[in-house]
């Protein structure tokens, strides 16, 4: 468990390595969760629902785009407590010949 530096409110996570090398990391903070009308929006670039307190909406949006960037991704595993699941891609320098697929 360790601390958010921007909330202060207590996060959880796991992590793994599936059988074809990706790591997976779920994150889970403690907070009041994400309502059911809002989970379809959560990726939405400017979709806040703390406008009044400043939230721009765009934390998610470029966590996606900065983890697309390098092969990676995240999805929303669930709402009560809200839980993401992020896979890094194994690197392809690392992966023995057998998974590496038919050479050109």
């Amino acid at each position: 468990m360790y601390q958010s530096s921007v909330s202060g409110k207590a996060c959880e996570g796991e992590f793994g390595v599936t059988p074809q090398g990706q790591i997976v990391l779920d994150v889970m903070d403690d907070g009041r969760g994400l309502s059911a009308g809002n989970e379809t929006r959560i990726f939405e670039p400017f979709f806040t629902t703390r406008r009044a307190s400043g939230g721009t909406g765009m934390g998610v949006a470029v966590v996606r785009n900065l983890l697309a960037a390098h092969r990676a991704g995240i999805m929303l595993c669930s709402c009560q407590p809200t839980r993401f699941r992020i896979t890094f891609a194994p690197r392809r320098d690392r992966l023995s010949p057998a998974l590496d697929g038919p050479k050109a």
